[in-house]
């Protein structure tokens, strides 16, 4: 879809997909059908795995990697495990995608009770930036500093134009700047939600799930999900671009409140320099004004009248910038530079996004063929281009991604740089893998074959797909694997992943 709005990466919508199989019904959308039958509401399907060869699994994803556990939830590991699926009913509507799945979907982040979910993430960071500008916080050192400066200088009454008090403006102009930044910032999920949000046409069905399991399916499901069909195939690879977009405003609005505070401290360097005898009266006239409060709160050393003073207001803006979680300061400001680990490890480059999408099951609309073509004509993946952080994989492995499309199989590629070992077990030389993803033409996608690239020897095997590679697919209708994997999970805070992004959020030491 041309649209100049989105020639730079924009934010995604993601949240609970899965897959099915069914015969067809309905209404044309842009060339294509919604294809599940009304005689299906009520209609249970379940799903097997058939097949799983552990060493063969380790030898192509890594002893580190996830296991079938990690990526499909329950039992996946064992043969014989199943799942079950009841659809209860669905309608068709315009689907508000972004703010119902992506902000909504559960987080369980252990000890942060206040974060349950996206939406409650997105807080965090916001609080805890906000918070450096707050004069009723208690991590308020932006607007401790900015105050203590104002108390010394009274800068109010200052002509800033004149030689001798042009350092002084600098400090005085950089400590505005800074608190500024840090007490309007933006990103909480308010605003995230009114700039990205946006209704996308499609079906929502209402699901009961089972996991899989090995033993008899309780009378309650494990899930009462709602699950998204889009119905303009180009809306996924908006999606990634949207994300990408969001991804760079974080960026950009993160960058700029960092940048403002090691300005602020370095304009304290530049008076120190310049101008010795009116720093050390800021320097005193901040340590008055925290007196009694929040030093001891801060924990943050007073200076000593030796040797001049301590340079106290770099003690305070190190410790700002210093995401160890020490002392309370620093442990409110650590959200502040967890946004590039959110960035940088969370928020997966294109093939990663497709793989985690396909992992879902990408629900599609008839005929499915044409629908599975716009999609990955749309991702454009031809296996050039290295990524790091595949899902589920080691974080350092380089994979070179491809996506192919024969008719209504898709095969993922993962391919290793040559003599690539594996990073959790340096004896063993990793092998080519893929993933093969059989839709049916009612387009619901079975189960999922992992297989070595160049043997074609299957390692993993869910019911609804035949033997590989020769294609002879035997789909069961109306059956097929009915995965439910938040997507949230997959693509932005992984489960592998996700007490990694929390220790980093409260500064805990690895």
């Amino acid at each position: 879809m041309d649209n100049p709005e989105y020639d730079n990466p924009p934010p995604p919508y993601y949240g609970c997909i899965f897959v099915f199989g069914f015969l067809s019904m309905a209404k044309p959308v842009r060339g294509y059908k919604f294809g599940v039958p009304e005689i299906a509401k009520g209609m249970e399907t379940e799903g097997q795995v058939i097949l799983y060869d552990e060493e063969e699994w380790n030898n192509h994803l890594g002893v580190g990697a996830d296991n079938p556990d990690d990526y499909f939830g329950g039992d996946a590991d064992v043969v014989g495990a199943k799942s079950k699926a009841k659809i209860i009913d669905w309608e068709e509507e315009e689907i508000p995608f972004f703010s119902d799945f992506v902000l909504t979907v559960d987080v369980e982040f252990e000890d942060i009770p206040e974060i349950t979910d996206l939406n409650s993430v997105l807080n965090f960071i916001y609080d805890a930036i906000h918070a450096l500008g707050d004069p009723e916080s208690e991590i308020n050192a932006v607007y401790s500093l900015f105050e203590g400066v104002n108390a010394t200088l009274g800068w109010g009454d200052l002509d800033f134009s004149q030689s001798e008090n042009k350092i002084k403006g600098y400090v005085v102009r950089n400590g505005s700047i800074a608190n500024d930044l840090c007490s309007n910032y933006s990103m909480d999920h308010i605003y995230v939600n009114k700039k990205y949000a946006e209704k996308l046409d499609g079906v929502l069905l209402e699901i009961k799930t089972w996991d899989l399991t090995t033993e008899k399916f309780d009378d309650k499901p494990d899930d009462l999900v709602e699950g998204p069909f889009l119905e303009d195939p180009h809306e996924w690879y908006n999606i990634y671009k949207r994300l990408k977009v969001l991804e760079s405003e974080l960026l950009a609005k993160s960058d700029r409140v960092i940048n403002s505070i090691y300005a602020f401290n370095d304009s304290f360097a530049y008076l120190r320099k310049e101008d010795f005898a009116s720093w050390s009266l800021i320097n005193q006239s901040i340590a008055d004004f925290l007196s009694g409060g929040p030093p001891d709160g801060l924990e943050i050393p007073l200076p000593r009248r030796s040797e001049g003073g301590d340079d106290f207001p770099s003690l305070i803006l190190d410790a700002a910038l210093n995401p160890t979680g020490e002392n309370p300061l620093q442990q409110g400001t650590q959200a502040l530079l967890a946004i590039r680990d959110i960035i940088d490890e969370e928020i997966p480059e294109k093939f990663n996004f497709f793989f985690a999408l396909m992992m879902e099951g990408l629900p599609t609309y008839t005929p499915t063929d044409k629908y599975l073509r716009e999609v990955i004509d749309d991702f454009d993946i031809d296996g050039t281009v290295p990524e790091t952080n595949i899902i589920g994989l080691n974080d350092d492995l380089i994979v070179y991604g491809d996506v192919e499309l024969d008719g209504t199989v898709i095969t993922l590629k993962f391919e290793y740089p040559e003599n690539t070992k594996d990073p959790d077990n340096p004896d063993k030389e990793l092998k080519d893998w893929e993933i093969v993803i059989a839709y049916g033409e009612q387009g619901g996608a079975g189960g999922k074959v992992f297989r070595d690239s160049k043997t074609g020897k299957v390692f993993y095997d869910t019911e609804g797909l035949g033997w590989l590679p020769e294609y002879e697919i035997n789909i069961i209708v109306g059956i097929s694997t009915l995965f439910i994997i938040g997507l949230i999970y997959a693509v932005l805070i992984r489960r592998k992943t996700e007490h990694k992004f929390l220790d980093k959020l409260r500064g805990r030491k690895r």
